[in-house]
């Protein structure tokens, strides 16, 4: 049964632009006080957030088109999704549901970018890429280039810490982690591996890992839904 949730506690200096009303949005159904199948209506939002109904329909309509909200006409607006909160620095989020799907383990002809970011000079780097499911939905896919002296091995199942996976891989623990996000739109192969709509905005991720004597060991790039994540540093 779809249950109607109003927002409450707006501290007295809350953001009443569009921005605002988005971020306090997201805010709720990240902390679950939203849930997916809830109805959200456009005057309560108005009277709980005091902001205009023109900057809460432009939030409305920015969520819809990450589809974190689903519009109707004559049926209100919903909540399509809950959102995960994945640590920036990390693999996997703080969530008992989260599985790894490795969809490939190869060596391949290494770019040059690849090259310049790993600090090599060698023709062949390894690549893995892992989708990661939520509760069996799809919620990002990562691509890593690492150098060949690594072994990747087949998972399937449980997502490690990245601190586990990376000493399992090249056998000498991880020192810094440095990672860029980004906004991002899907492309074809990407959104049917997310199952998204081609275009889809996309939170985007390129991280580059250290071990502890300095050496870039892998370059990442991951691709998250925008409904469906939300990044946090650690705590």
């Amino acid at each position: 049964m779809v249950r109607r949730t109003i927002l409450i506690h707006v501290p007295p200096d809350f953001d009443t632009s569009a921005r605002g009303v988005r971020l306090r949005l997201r805010s709720a159904v990240r902390s679950g006080r939203l849930s997916p199948g809830d109805t959200v209506a456009e005057t309560e939002v108005i009277a709980t957030t005091g902001s205009s109904r023109t900057a809460v329909r432009e939030a409305f309509d920015e969520l819809a088109a990450t589809g974190l909200l689903r519009r109707v006409r004559g049926r209100g607006t919903t909540v399509t999704s809950g959102i995960t909160v994945v640590p920036v620095e990390d693999l996997r989020p703080a969530h008992p549901g989260i599985t790894i799907d490795r969809r490939t383990v190869e060596i391949v002809p290494s770019p040059p970018q690849v090259r310049r970011a790993l600090g090599t000079e060698a023709a062949v780097v390894g690549l893995v890429e892992d989708r990661y499911l939520v509760d069996g939905l799809p919620i990002g896919l990562r691509v890593a280039y690492h150098d060949a002296e690594g072994v990747q091995l087949p998972r399937a199942g449980d997502c490690p810490h990245l601190t586990d996976a990376f000493r399992e891989t090249f056998g000498i623990d991880l020192g810094v982690v440095e990672c860029a996000v980004e906004a991002g739109r899907a492309d074809e192969r990407t959104a049917r591996l997310l199952g998204v709509a081609p275009g889809s905005i996309l939170l985007t991720k390129e991280q580059r890992l250290h071990d502890v004597e300095g050496r870039v060991r892998e370059i990442a790039y991951g691709a998250y839904r925008a409904d469906r994540v939300s990044f946090a540093t650690a705590t």
